[in-house]
């Protein structure tokens, strides 16, 4: 099939499939399946495995993500690094409440099971969990990389809820295996583990992170969904107008929290992000098979 007629059929399964808004209390209730989302960054989920990610909440499924980079890096703000980390984290939150069309306030946080990151829990069918790695351009650079492809031992930053943990390829592989078990998953969705070798921008850690889950859980019972990342500018839009406005509005609530994207919040509309690949971004959604 050409890639056109590729995104042709993808965009039309999405339309099917796509839920443009919550029917009930999305974070409550029976699961009605269960999504257990790895991913590097606060956004990753929102710009890569979205509008799928919005579906699932909307549908009434236990959806959980793991987010394995801390959003400590410099870039001359105003505030510190520190302070620009826990907005972000805060502005992902603020996103899937708006999934879920439920109150934001009503997060609440405490350690993991495993007592090495922080667990935020949105009534009983959404959960967040912070590891907090530094991030590849915070010093020294490339952490997360290296604990990867040469098992440098990391150190995270202290999380809300729990120490501040070192992590071997080895323990942070463990780590992983221990929230499969514990959340028992249907499906796992992640970045693509060739990383977008085809575009000439590659973030190491959305490579590390894809290439660890693959490592660490490929064989054990779970398939494993992988999407495209920057590379997907390129590709045709296959989203329909709908799942557009609202793969937008939900990425809106997180942005209001992120300088970087939005320096004008809380006037945070599209044409006044930074840079036009977040727009792109929003009107496409591609899984490592739709080439």
């Amino acid at each position: 099939m050409s890639r056109t007629r590729a995104a042709v059929a993808g965009a039309a399964v999405l339309a099917t499939a796509f839920t443009s808004a919550p029917t009930q209390a999305a974070a409550e209730g029976a699961c009605q399946g269960r999504v257990l989302n790895i991913v590097a960054h606060h956004d990753d989920d929102l710009l890569f495995l979205s509008p799928d990610l919005i579906t699932d909440i909307r549908r009434g499924k236990c959806v959980r993500t793991v987010f394995l980079v801390a959003s400590d890096y410099p870039n001359n703000r105003q505030i510190s690094n520190d302070d620009y980390m826990r907005k972000r984290e805060l502005g992902v939150r603020e996103a899937y409440a708006r999934a879920a069309g439920v109150d934001s306030t009503k997060w609440s946080s405490a350690p993991h099971d495993t007592g090495k990151a922080t667990q935020w829990t949105l009534g009983e069918r959404i959960s967040l969990v912070e590891l907090r790695i530094s991030d590849t351009s915070t010093e020294p650079q490339n952490r997360l990389w290296r604990l990867y492809a040469l098992n440098q031992p990391v150190k995270t930053r202290e999380g809300d809820r729990n120490a501040a943990q070192t992590f071997t390829r080895d323990r942070l592989g463990g780590f992983l295996r221990d929230v499969v078990q514990e959340f028992r998953p249907d499906e796992i969705k992640a970045g693509d583990p060739l990383a977008d070798h085809r575009s000439n921008s590659i973030h190491l850690d959305h490579l590390a992170t894809a290439r660890l889950v693959r490592w660490a859980l490929d064989g054990r019972g779970t398939p494993v969904k992988a999407y495209r990342d920057y590379s997907i500018s390129s590709e045709p839009e296959n989203l329909s107008d709908s799942e557009v406005a609202t793969k937008t509005d939900v990425f809106t609530a997180f942005v209001q929290h992120d300088q970087d994207i939005c320096p004008t919040s809380p006037d945070c509309a599209p044409a006044r992000w930074t840079g036009p690949a977040y727009r792109e971004w929003m009107r496409r959604q591609y899984l490592v098979d739709q080439r």
